[in-house]
């Protein structure tokens, strides 16, 4: 998975239009954001990235730049 197909995940995560995503908003600010975006998240990370991921770490997350950064793309 490549950075730009991990923000179009994203988006689609958050019931983003194409390019409306802010990397560096708050998470909180997005009304998507919600335990649903956490499963799928995790799900995400699991099946595309090969990576764990808990709901500990995801609570860490502040902005999408986070989410980005920890799946290291």
């Amino acid at each position: 998975m490549t950075r730009e197909e991990l923000i179009e995940q994203l988006e689609d995560m958050l019931m983003l239009d194409e390019g409306e995503l802010d990397l560096n908003q708050e998470l909180e600010s997005y009304e998507d954001w919600d335990s649903m975006s956490y499963l799928t998240l995790i799900a995400l990370f699991d099946s595309k990235l090969n990576k764990k991921l808990n709901i500990d770490t995801i609570k860490e997350f502040k902005t999408a730049n986070d989410i980005v950064n920890h799946a290291g793309l």
